[in-house]
C-alpha cells in the first residue's frame, strides 16, 4: 500500500511538471494523465528533452533528480512486484520520494510525503539489537550435561509458537489498519 501510493504520488509530480514545462513533448509520448506516465521512462525522457527547458534553475533540479533515478526505480519496482521492504529501507525509500518532489513540482504534495515519514518512523517497529544478533551457544552451556530430570526445551513450548503467531497476526492486521487509515486520509 505505501509503494504504490508513493508510485502514484510520483506519477502524479512527474506529470505536473511535464505539463508545466513539457507539455507537447509529454502529449506526443501519450501522457495525457498521471496514470499514463511511465515512471521508469521519465528520466529518459527527461534527459532527452532538457534543452527545451527554458529555466536555469528547472536544470539545477534536474540534475538532482537524474540523481534519484536508482532510488525512484526502486520504488516503482517494488510497489509493481509488491516486493517487501524492511522499515530502514522503506523510509530511504520515501525520503528519496520526498526529495523527487520538492526538486520536480515544489507542490504541496512534498509536505504530505513529510507527513507519511513521520507517521512510519513513528509506527513502524524498529528492530532491536538483540534481534539482529544471532543466539550463540557458550561454551558453559554445550557442556552441561542433560538433566533427566526435566523436559527438554522443545517440548515445553510447543504451544507457545501457535499463541505468538495468533499475537503477531494480530499485531500485523492492527498495522495494517492503521496505515490504510493514514493513506486513505492524507492521499485520497
Amino acid at each position: 500500500m505505501i509503494l504504490q501510493t508513493l508510485q502514484r504520488h510520483l506519477e502524479l509530480s512527474a506529470f505536473q511538471f511535464v505539463q508545466k514545462w513539457l507539455l507537447p513533448q509529454s502529449s506526443a509520448v501519450g501522457w495525457t494523465c498521471p496514470e499514463a506516465l511511465e515512471l521508469h521512462k521519465f528520466f529518459t525522457f527527461l534527459a532527452r528533452n532538457r534543452s527545451k527547458i527554458s529555466s536555469e534553475q528547472c536544470h539545477e533540479n534536474i540534475t538532482t533528480v537524474q540523481n534519484l533515478r536508482h532510488s525512484i526505480a526502486g520504488i516503482r519496482h517494488a510497489a509493481v512486484n509488491r516486493l517487501a521492504q524492511d522499515r530502514d529501507i522503506l523510509l530511504e525509500m520515501v525520503y528519496s520520494a520526498i526529495e523527487f518532489c520538492l526538486c520536480i513540482s515544489k507542490s504541496p504534495g512534498a509536505e504530505k510525503l513529510c507527513g507519511l515519514l513521520r507517521f512510519l518512523q513513528k509506527t513502524l517497529p524498529k528492530p532491536s539489537i538483540k534481534q539482529r544478533q544471532p543466539q550463540q551457544t557458550t561454551p558453559f552451556q554445550t557442556s552441561l550435561p542433560k538433566s533427566p530430570l526435566r523436559e527438554p526445551p522443545n517440548h515445553r513450548l510447543i504451544t507457545l509458537p501457535d499463541v505468538i503467531g495468533r499475537l503477531v497476526k494480530c499485531i500485523e492486521k492492527d498495522l495494517i489498519s492503521e496505515v490504510e487509515q493514514f493513506l486513505q486520509i492524507e492521499f485520497s
